[in-house]
């Protein structure tokens, strides 16, 4: 895989970084953003932001997502595609979704998203004031507290969820944490364990709780991942190994 940077933006604690994978064996290559925000002088929260380079004859503006020229074609398969091809297509409206780490960052904005969209939407994370500032900002949204990281809080919101919203349907797993790292030297065994329990073990816990509700309901799971999976970041190398 190759990555090609063709901008960097940094404003207050904020970083972005746009650039495009290619070589990843798919038809088409990724333009992605990646987002950074730094808090008191550490990483505090990462985003990626991944789309398929749009062709040609695809571009709308007639402009690239990225450098020059447009890609002229893609090889991808045409996009009228109907459900029935790829499988069940999910419902953006009427479900009941659990989003973990729900107060504040990717996980608030899709909590806040998805029930602008008349989804009913419950978010958990550790810090109660988070959830309850996304609470009173959003009438209608419930939140529960959880720690991803500890099993028995996970086995409690899990009975919680079921007993009080019988018709959940979707799992969001978005909750995770990054920490710098040294990776060319003695990893910290405490910033090791607590990093591959909350990105890796937690979700795993926590679908594996609720996933005969969510069969039960034809649900869907989804986890928020990163793309330093695909090429990882060596200040960040435990959490790049767990995303």
């Amino acid at each position: 895989m190759r990555y090609e940077n063709q901008l960097i933006v940094a404003e207050g604690d904020y970083v972005i970084a746009h650039g495009r994978f290619s070589g990843n064996g798919r038809p088409a290559a990724w333009v992605a953003a990646d987002v950074i925000r730094f808090e008191d002088g550490l990483l505090a929260e990462h985003w990626d932001v991944l789309q398929d380079e749009a062709t040609q004859a695809e571009s709308v503006s007639g402009l690239p997502m990225f450098g020059r020229p447009l890609p002229f074609v893609s090889g991808r398969p045409p996009r009228n595609i109907h459900g029935t091809q790829i499988g069940a297509i999910m419902n953006l409206t009427g479900n009941t979704i659990f989003i973990t780490g729900g107060g504040s960052g990717i996980g608030r904005a899709l909590a806040e998203a998805l029930h602008k969209r008349r989804n009913k939407v419950i978010i958990s994370g550790r810090r109660k004031g988070h959830l309850d500032a996304v609470v009173k900002a959003n009438p209608g949204i419930e939140a529960i507290e959880l720690d991803i990281a500890d099993p028995a809080s996970i086995k409690a919101t899990a009975k919680k969820l079921i007993e009080e919203h019988p018709d959940l349907n979707v799992l969001i797993n978005n909750a995770g944490i990054m920490e710098l790292d040294q990776a060319a030297g003695v990893i910290d065994d405490k910033l090791l364990v607590s990093t591959v329990t909350t990105n890796l073990l937690g979700p795993l816990r926590l679908t594996s709780a609720l996933v005969d509700q969510l069969k039960s309901r034809h649900g869907v799971i989804l986890y928020n991942t990163s793309v330093l999976a695909f090429v990882p970041l060596a200040l960040t190398a435990v959490y790049s190994a767990t995303t």
